[in-house]
This record gives structure tokens, sequence and C-alpha cells, in this order.
């Protein structure tokens, strides 16, 4: 065995070791130490050197982090950009959520946060578990649900680092009937969404905005009520404001392909989780173009970032295996079929995906 490989052996073990070391019950004290302290991970801006320190988290919101090295130590801030990573004490029904929530037991996990959040004290980790709520909202296809609980987590904290989780509308509607567009799994009812609408909240506005484009023509509220939130101070809501502009332009065919490039640009300087709703948009433009190729990477972008909404993702799959098929692409669309039967089984796009490959 040659010395790089076994160097390279011992740094896996240590690495290992360390790992094993750091593994405690979140929430609990081993018998006879001192309780957990909660440990963070910064980026020093100035060098870009990382470094860890052990204490108490006081608050962490969307601009800073403010944490103390012990009970009697002043109380330092850095910026949220600079946080790594967190780990903090959690109580047993936390954990148990978390642990429920990554095993796609959405409903017992809905019960286990539940219980977490009545006894959780701290305000910030309360906004972790409201955060973990949307998650399992959205993973649930309840889009009502999940604009409720964003709300509520955005009126606690205004810059907050979750606003990915948004649950915006970024569909165009399928035209049925003459009684109008055809309604979809999720789908937020019209009196929520005018009720968000009229709500003193930016955000909320946004939201019943989002989900009330296209339902009345002659309405132009919606409109004039995106317009306004095109120009807001806060940069999340002004962008996505002004993108939810773009799904009218999309649905009348009023753009261009340097209009696309552009729209492109825009959507690659937001941050990577903030892309999945212009991405499924923006390819839904492609497609109107007869641009299936485009169309087909930019909707399988969702699933292939892990994107939280997953009516939204598995809906882009679905599209994008059929895009493939159109180009002649059929065994690349399999594939993708059965990806998507796989990873979201529960989604009205993975029962047509498991039809169309004859999964039974």
């Amino acid at each position: 065995m040659h010395r790089q490989d076994i160097s390279i052996i011992l740094r896996l073990l240590v690495a290992v070791l360390l790992v094993s070391l750091l593994i405690v019950t979140p929430g609990l004290a081993q018998k006879g130490q001192a309780p957990l302290t909660d440990q963070i991970e910064i980026r020093k801006p100035n060098t870009g050197l990382t470094t860890q320190l052990n204490g108490e988290i006081v608050d962490f919101n969307g601009e800073e982090l403010q944490f103390r090295t012990g009970p009697n130590q002043r109380v330092q801030y850095f910026s949220a950009e600079d946080i790594l990573q967190t780990r903090y004490q959690q109580s047993p029904e936390h954990q148990r959520g978390v642990e429920l929530y990554e095993q796609k037991k959405y409903t017992e996990a809905e019960r286990s946060l539940e219980t977490a959040l009545k006894i959780e004290p701290r305000g910030w980790v309360r906004r972790e578990l409201l955060a973990l709520q949307i998650k399992l909202a959205l993973a649930s296809y309840d889009y009502e649900k999940a604009g409720n609980r964003f709300i509520a987590l955005s009126a606690s904290d205004e810059d907050t680092r979750y606003f990915h989780l948004i649950p915006l509308n970024w569909r165009i509607p399928e035209e049925g009937s003459e009684s109008g567009p055809i309604a979809f799994t999720g789908e937020v009812p019209e009196t929520t969404a005018r009720r968000w609408l009229v709500d003193n909240a930016p955000v909320a506005q946004l939201l019943g905005a989002s989900w009330l484009l296209f339902r009345d023509s002659e309405d132009l509220t919606v409109s004039r009520r995106l317009d306004q939130l095109s120009r807001n101070t806060n940069n999340r809501i002004q962008s996505s404001a002004q993108m939810q502009i773009w799904r009218q332009y999309v649905a009348e065919g009023r753009f261009s392909e340097i209009e696309l490039q552009r729209w492109e640009s825009r959507i690659e300087s937001l941050q990577d989780l903030d892309r999945a709703g212009p991405y499924y948009l923006l390819a839904t433009a492609y497609a109107k173009q007869l641009e299936f190729d485009h169309a087909a990477v930019r909707w399988l972008w969702p699933k292939a970032n892990q994107a939280v909404d997953h009516l939204l993702s598995s809906d882009a799959q679905l599209l994008a295996a059929e895009a493939l098929v159109r180009l002649g692409l059929s065994r690349q669309a399999l594939i993708v079929y059965r990806e998507l039967a796989e990873e979201y089984p529960e989604s009205p796009a993975g029962k047509t995906a498991r039809e169309r490959i004859q999964i039974d």
C-alpha cells in the first residue's frame, strides 16, 4: 500500500472518530455533565477562514446571529451570511419531528412538531420549527397551510433566511371548459388568496396576488398590486413580484428570445434556493416557443437542486419527460419517468409517470 493511501485512510479514520464524538442526542446532557452548549461555525469576512464557537445562540434571524460564549459574557453579533453551520439543543419532540420528516412520515412529523412548538421557549428556535412545518405542508401539497405559516414566519422575522419556502404559484393555467382554467392539487382557495391580498404585510399581498393571477381577467387589482410590490424595498419581494409579472407575459406569449435570455440572467442572480419557481416559468416559456430542449433542462432544475416544493418539482419532472419524448429522446424520458415515480409516488405527476411506464 502506498504511503499516500495510508495517509488518506488515517485521515478518514480520524474524521469518523471526530463525528462519533460529536454525536450526542440534542436537548439532553449526559449524566453528571453540564448541559450541552450550542455550537456555531462562522466564516471570518476579511480572511475567509472558518472558526467554531461554543456557547449559547441568543437569537438568529435573517440579518444576524447573536451569540455568547458564557452566562456572564457579552453578546457577540455575526452577520447571517457568515454563519456556515449551527448545532443547538433540541427537545426530543423537535428531533423526532426532524427524523420523521426525513423518513417522509409527514402526518406523524406534524404531530411531533406541534408538541415541540408548544414547549419551545426560544423565539428563534420556534421560527426553525415553523420553517420545518412549512416544508411539511409543501411536502403534503398543501399550499394554503404553507402560505399561512409563511406569513406567520415572516411576521416574526421580516428578512427570514427561509424566504425560499414562500409558496408562490408559478404555473400558467391550462384552459379547460368555458368555466375557466383547470384547478390542480393543492391550489389555494380564492377566499384565502383574497384575504392575503388585502393583508397589510407585503409578503401576504405577494402570496395573494400570486394565487389570484388569472382568476378574473377583468379584475386589475392583482396586476396593480404586483406592480406595486415590484418596487418594494425588500429585494426578494421585489424580485418575486417582478417575476410573477412575467407569468402574464408567458401566458399571453408576449416575450422574445432576447427577453428569455434576459430573464435567465435575472434568475441566475438569485440565491440558488429561490430559483425553482422562476426556472419552472422559464421552461414553460421555452415550451411555448417549441424549444423543448431548453424547456426540459430547466424543468429538471427543481428536482436536481432538491426544491422543497414537491408538487412543483414533480410536475416539472413530468413536463421534462414529455418534452424529451417530443424530442425523440424516449430512453432519456423513461429515466425521468422512473425517477419521478420513485421519488414522488403519491403526487399526481408521479402517478401519471407510473401509468406511462406501467409500474404496478
